[in-house]
């Protein structure tokens, strides 16, 4: 007896497409929202998913959906929207980036319910000031002394990380932000093929504080602001 196959259908938007918003239910909605400032700008960011926050499913804004972002008590202004083969997200740049600018995102949706306030309050500014720009780091013996001023309070958190082609990305989470931190030498490795050579490498020092996000976000998700400073140096073998 021959079985016979049942052919299932999938919409073409599944694999290569976002999501249409007109189709998602907010319970069924994630948010990844953050305000990064790097001393002379803010980009506030906003990526929204079907489904928790590792779920592939990015959701396109459509049927007059919104996505607004108030800085500083100014006038709500409607984000860009970004897409990416299946990727969407929506962006603004702002020029508030100092201590206490406040941003308020608002999910505003034509025929479903929307997620009207999230926020998030920018950390102090400060200055990187080690490493040196273009410096050069022998990264099998030699440390990486990273620096910034001044230091933090208790409730921020510090990420320090470094990216470079010769190497494996490396991400540091400080338990304090207490205005130094060292790379240990022998941590920026990768494959045999990267060990032996040299490149550009970036070091970031991000100064971050956690945000609230809308409670009617159904999938729940994240929301903070950022000081962000960057150098860049030369790592050798």
């Amino acid at each position: 007896m021959k079985r016979m196959l049942k052919l299932v259908l999938v919409p073409a938007w599944v694999a290569c497409q976002p999501v249409p918003s007109a189709e998602v239910d907010l319970a069924e909605l994630s948010a990844d929202i953050r305000a990064v400032s790097n001393g002379v700008a803010t980009r506030a960011e906003v990526v929204l998913r079907q489904g928790d926050l590792d779920s592939p499913r990015y959701v396109e804004l459509t049927n007059d959906d919104a996505m607004l972002v108030a800085a500083a008590e100014a006038q709500p202004r409607r984000m860009s929207p970004q897409l990416e083969g299946p990727r969407a997200w929506y962006s603004s740049e702002h020029n508030q980036t100092t201590l206490g600018s406040q941003f308020v995102f608002s999910l505003t949706r034509k025929d479903k319910s929307g997620a009207p306030r999230s926020t998030c309050t920018l950390p102090d500014v400060f200055d990187l000031l080690a490493p040196a720009a273009d410096v050069v780091v022998r990264r099998g013996s030699e440390p990486i002394a990273v620096s910034w001023r001044p230091a933090g309070t208790s409730g921020n958190q510090v990420l320090v990380t470094a990216e470079g082609e010769c190497f494996v990305p490396y991400a540091k989470w400080l338990e304090t932000d207490s205005g130094s931190w060292v790379i240990s030498s022998g941590s920026l490795t990768g494959s045999a093929t990267q060990n032996a050579r040299s490149c550009d490498a970036t070091i970031t020092v991000s100064r971050r504080t956690a945000g609230e996000l809308d409670p009617a976000f159904g999938k729940g998700g994240r929301i903070h602001a950022a000081q962000e400073r960057q150098v860049r140096i030369r790592v050798e073998p």
